[in-house]
């Protein structure tokens, strides 16, 4: 389709290809910035005002996904925010995603307000699905704080909110998160449901939310001593993570992993997965994240 644009020059039409390539390589993680920025360019040159909106909004969220550190990332938010003409929904969604970026610096309260800020614009823009989907960076904000029930206060209404719309992208990603929420509260059949509920309704190629239902299953088989297969399940989250450009993400899977092998009595393999964990955090600047990794790794060298 976009060889057959090109051939007419059809700068709205390659837009729109183009935009629908970044949609797939977000959900796959495969790094999707670069294809957005084309399709902006295209956008521009037909002067069509609602697709240049729509693929700002995209680029103001990817680089939570990507491996731009995030010092970088809230300086290229702040040049599409600036590029954007004052649009409210591309303002509101870079409140969302600079929130948890500012989080990740270990800056809750400047984090939690920019998030609160957005999230209350999409609501007031009527964007219910974007302000639904929007709480698992609140959420996010909430597990790097270690506060769980916040966490999960966040993430209800967002959830109930989804499932009545019967949509079930972004309730994949929610239910997993909540799951995790629920776990880190001690409260392991309601996490179990919720993980069951983020398999059945995340597509094969949604690589978050594969990652993600996998280490909440993972935590709760490990806690009832079921470590095989807390293991591979485990192994699988950090498979799927080593293949994206989401090296928070496999971050994250790699330090569950490191917490079963420790459970598993196996102290050395469990200071690998941290170790590596740190390199992964360093790179992308996640303060927060990689204090956590060098705590765990010092417990277990004590």
């Amino acid at each position: 389709m976009i060889a057959i644009l090109e051939e007419e020059r059809d700068d709205a039409g390659l837009a729109s290809a183009w935009r629908l390539m970044g949609d797939v390589e977000l959900t796959t993680l495969s790094g999707a910035t670069a294809t957005f920025e084309r399709a902006l360019v295209h956008a521009e040159a037909a002067g069509d005002g609602w697709q240049a909106s729509d693929v700002r909004r995209w680029l103001v969220a990817v680089d939570m996904w990507s491996p731009t550190p995030v010092d970088e990332s809230l300086r290229r938010i702040d040049r599409i925010v600036a590029s954007a003409g004052g649009n409210p929904l591309v303002y509101a969604t870079a409140l969302t995603s600079k929130g948890l970026l500012f989080a990740m610096l270990g800056r809750f309260d400047e984090g939690r307000s920019m998030s609160r800020q957005g999230s209350d614009l999409l609501e007031d823009l009527h964007q219910t699905v974007w302000w639904a989907a929007g709480a698992q960076q609140a959420a996010r904000i909430e597990l790097l704080a270690d506060d769980p029930v916040a966490a999960e206060r966040v993430l209800r209404p967002s959830f109930e909110t989804l499932h009545a719309m019967g949509e079930r992208g972004y309730l994949s990603t929610v239910a997993a998160l909540l799951a995790q929420a629920l776990f880190l509260q001690g409260r392991l059949d309601e996490a179990e449901h919720f993980t069951g509920v983020s398999k059945e309704s995340c597509d094969e190629s949604d690589v978050i939310s594969q990652m993600l239902w996998r280490q909440s299953q993972a935590r709760v088989l490990a806690t009832r001593g079921e470590l095989e297969s807390a293991e591979r399940l485990a192994r699988e989250a950090v498979r799927i993570g080593g293949t994206t450009n989401d090296i928070v993400g496999h971050g994250e899977a790699l330090l569950v992993l490191a917490e079963i092998l420790r459970i598993a009595d196996r102290p050395g393999e469990a200071e690998t997965a941290l170790e590596h964990a740190i390199e992964l955090f360093k790179r992308k600047g996640v303060v927060m994240l990689e204090y956590r990794a060098q705590a765990g790794l010092a417990d277990l060298r004590s």
